[in-house]
């Protein structure tokens, strides 16, 4: 297997090891690319399906459907939703249509917004973490699967 196999195919299974240089390569990279203000956060979204696919040949390892990643995801996108929900409200709310509104209730709905906000960071994060350490320490099939031989980055 080869890293463009690793990070464009979502075929075939890769063990914890490979996991985990795939895992820290796309991290560094995630990284680099905020360095580029803009443009690297709209670069970093094509790096989702290299995630796909590195999660994918994971899950395969132990015999499970890469197709199972998508709860992780969509909890993922449920609590961007929320953030980015709050932001335009509270930007729509306060800073719009109530410009003179009384400092007290504008620092209720500020501080109510950014816990809400808080919170979903912290689902979030913790969804995905869990779900990394799950994957990264798992035990993989031992011999061949529904998905194949067990495959290697480096033999």
């Amino acid at each position: 297997m080869h890293w463009q196999d690793l990070f464009l195919n979502p075929e075939g299974r890769i063990g914890r090891r490979d996991f985990w240089l795939g895992f820290f390569a796309l991290l560094g990279i995630f990284f680099l690319l905020q360095l580029l203000p803009g443009l690297g956060t709209l670069v970093s979204l094509g790096l989702f399906y290299c995630w796909i696919c590195l999660f994918s040949k994971r899950l395969h390892d132990f015999g499970k459907s890469g197709w199972m990643q998508v709860f992780v995801h969509a909890i993922n996108l449920v609590c961007l939703a929320v953030i980015i929900w709050l932001g335009a409200l509270f930007i729509l709310t306060n800073g719009i249509f109530r410009p003179n509104a009384a400092m007290g209730v504008l620092m209720g709905g500020v501080l109510a917004g950014a816990a809400v906000i808080i919170a979903a960071l912290a689902v979030a994060l913790i969804n995905t973490a869990v779900f990394v350490i799950w994957l990264g320490t798992r035990e993989g099939d031992e011999g061949a699967n529904n998905h194949g031989a067990p495959q290697h980055l480096i033999p």
